[in-house]
C-alpha cells in the first residue's frame, strides 16, 4: 500500500472517533503512532484536502472564543466506505516488513567481521529493549491497543532471533 492511501486510511480511521481539526489529526497520529511505527504523516493538510475534494470527507469552519476560525473535518458516508476497502487492501495485501539490517546485509562483505559484530551486537542490545518496551505498552493498552504492541514484540523476537544466528554464523564462519 502507498504512503499516500495508508495516510488516507489513517486518517479517515481517526475520523470514525469524531469530528476534528487537522492539527488535532496529526498530534493524534504522532501520539498513537509514531512511538511504534515511525509513521509520519507527510503533508496531512493536503491529505485533508484530496479526501474533502474526493468527498470522503466534509469541511466545515469553527471558531472557538476568541480563538482564529479553523477548518474542522467530518467522515462522510463515502468516507466510511472509502476506509472499509482501503483498511481490507491493508489486510490482505502481503507487504514485507522492513528492518534496516535489511539493507546492510548486502554489504556485510565490504566490512571488517570484528566491526561488523560489534554493531550487531549493539542492535541486537536496542532491539530488546524496544521488545521489553513493547511487552510494557501491551500491559497498559487496551484492545484493540494492545494487538500493535503484541506484533511489533513478535516481529522484534523474530528479528533477535535472526541477529543470534547471523552472530553464530559469523562466529563459526568468519569468511562466510
Amino acid at each position: 500500500m502507498k504512503l499516500s492511501e495508508l495516510e488516507k486510511m489513517v486518517v479517515l480511521g481517526l475520523l470514525h472517533e469524531g469530528s476534528q481539526h487537522g492539527y488535532r489529526i496529526r498530534q493524534v497520529i504522532q501520539q498513537r503512532f509514531g512511538q511504534f511505527t515511525g509513521f509520519r504523516p507527510r503533508a496531512i493538510y493536503y491529505c485533508l484536502q484530496q479526501l474533502e475534494r474526493q468527498g470522503l470527507v466534509s469541511r466545515e469552519k469553527q471558531r472557538q472564543g476568541s480563538r482564529p476560525e479553523r477548518a474542522v473535518y467530518t467522515l462522510t458516508g463515502a468516507g466510511r466506505q472509502q476506509f472499509c476497502k482501503l483498511m481490507e487492501q491493508n489486510l490482505l495485501e502481503p507487504y514485507r516488513p522492513f528492518f534496516n539490517t535489511d539493507l546492510a546485509l548486502y554489504f556485510l562483505p565490504y566490512l571488517p567481521p570484528e566491526w561488523l559484530m560489534e554493531k550487531i551486537k549493539i542492535t541486537q542490545r536496542r532491539w530488546r529493549e524496544v521488545r521489553i518496551w513493547a511487552r510494557r505498552q501491551a500491559r497498559q493498552e487496551k484492545w484493540p491497543y494492545k494487538l500493535i504492541f503484541l506484533h511489533l514484540e513478535k516481529a522484534l523476537e523474530s528479528e533477535i532471533s535472526f541477529l543470534t544466528a547471523l552472530l553464530r554464523q559469523m562466529t563459526n564462519h568468519p569468511a562466510a
